[in-house]
């Protein structure tokens, strides 16, 4: 006992030592979390945040790298939310596409549902999952993030977070930043190298059809990694350099070495395509494998009684733990007041787990005072949301505990911690709700 002890004091210095002092947050970092994480810090290109390391790293000058002109999207999820799973996989398909970017933005993560990250996403007005919020150049507080909507792509996301970087640039222009600004007309070519550093021999520009065109800025953005060997800028189509190169197709490139007056390549976008297009159709040999399908004569029931009961039965325990989940941890996440409708649906969903809920007494027991607690104050009045709590807490000590917190979960389980668990249990709720309605109304 007395070595058990010692062990959780070390533990709790430890933790309140580092909330003391933070710390910045960086790529392979493993958050600070009771809950599992959605990414893996040793392969996905996010870096992951917790209450400890969100503001030094979002706001603190030098805390993305040594260049302190880092802007940052964060994402806000939940690790059990079935949106936020998918969506994840968007969000690392984006990380992985613009990793080149890093000098201008980085990618972040906070997981809404850990208990540790609470102050976080409070302060941040998280109210929905998933969510994205994209934190401009200087950004001091969670009040200068920009929400960012969730598009289903990560082509989509990268031009969304292209428009924000080009609206962050014209309202605070980096120096380390690619310049953005399209090329002017020049009379002669040494003009183009004006003001460049004479240590870079290699000049890009990307020809554009109009100023609304993104693909100048993303290649931008994508080139910025060879800063220290190249220089790359925009033009538009009536750029005098265009007619002199005969370029008519849009977007085309070409590069430029230094006191060269002939670019060393001229390329169109049809053309770079094409060449994808070949090199994909030559290195394509092999063949879709056919799947055999094994037809089994017995049922899985009749086979295992276990897996049988793992897959067609229920769990009261996993019932349980997602109901005292949903109504304590999920109502009280955001730290609002409770009033309106919300408070309303929380009413009426106590009510339904009241009548309909029957095996588990105790549980019964404390949905019902709840609702009456509810109806009491009056729905259309406003609950603080720290009487619910006391209230919510003290009827579980009346109850005996009915809810298995510190249980693992059963038929829920899924083979890692980050599958199924809460929303299985949810759902598993829902479905025994509908049948136990659907028996009372043939009883009726």
């Amino acid at each position: 006992m007395f070595l058990l002890s010692n062990a959780l004091l070390v533990l709790l210095v430890n933790i309140l030592g580092r909330f003391a002092y933070s710390e910045f947050a960086f790529l392979g970092r493993q958050p600070i979390a009771i809950n599992p994480t959605l990414y893996d810090p040793k392969t996905d290109l996010i870096i992951q945040l917790d209450d400890m390391t969100f503001n030094d790293t979002i706001f603190c000058k030098y805390s993305l790298s040594s260049d302190s002109d880092n802007n940052c999207a964060a994402h806000f999820y939940l690790d059990w939310c079935g949106h936020c799973r998918t969506y994840a996989q968007t969000y690392k398909s984006l990380a992985r596409d613009i990793h080149g970017w890093n000098k201008v933005v980085r990618m972040a993560a906070v997981n809404c549902a850990d208990p540790l990250n609470e102050v976080t996403c409070q302060t941040n007005d998280v109210l929905f999952f998933p969510y994205i919020k994209y934190f401009p150049r200087n950004s001091s507080s969670p009040k200068y993030g920009i929400p960012m909507k969730t598009l289903q792509s990560a082509g989509e996301m990268r031009e969304l977070i292209t428009q924000m970087i080009l609206l962050d640039y014209s309202a605070n222009r980096s120096p380390n930043w690619p310049n953005f600004d399209f090329l002017r007309n020049i009379q002669k070519y040494s003009e183009l190298w004006k003001s460049m550093d004479k240590s870079i021999p290699l000049m890009v520009i990307i020809f554009e059809e109009g100023t609304e065109s993104l693909i100048g800025a993303e290649l931008l953005l994508d080139m910025s990694k060879y800063s220290d060997r190249l220089v790359a800028r925009r033009s538009l189509k009536n750029h005098s350099l265009a007619d002199t190169l005969y370029i008519k197709n849009f977007p085309s490139m070409a590069i430029f070495e230094r006191e060269q007056m002939k670019p060393l390549f001229v390329a169109e976008l049809r053309r770079l395509l094409f060449n994808e297009l070949e090199r994909f159709l030559i290195s394509e040999d092999s063949k879709n494998e056919v799947r055999e399908k094994v037809v089994q004569n017995l049922s899985l029931c009749e086979r295992d009684i276990v897996k049988c009961r793992q897959r067609y039965f229920v769990s009261e325990s996993d019932m349980l733990k997602a109901m005292r989940y949903a109504l304590f941890d999920e109502v009280t996440r955001s730290g609002k007041d409770l009033s309106g409708n919300n408070l309303t649906a929380i009413r009426d969903f106590l009510d339904t787990l009241a009548k309909q809920l029957l095996n588990s007494k105790r549980a019964v027991n404390l949905f019902g005072k709840m609702r009456d607690y509810i109806d009491k104050t009056g729905p259309k009045n406003m609950i603080p949301i720290n009487e619910y709590k006391k209230k919510f807490l003290n009827l579980e000590e009346e109850n005996n505990h009915p809810f298995p917190v510190e249980t693992d979960w059963e038929h829920c389980a899924g083979s890692n911690p980050k599958f199924r668990g809460y929303t299985c249990g949810l759902w598993t709720t829902f479905h025994v709700l509908t049948l136990q309605a659907y028996k009372n109304g043939l009883n009726g």
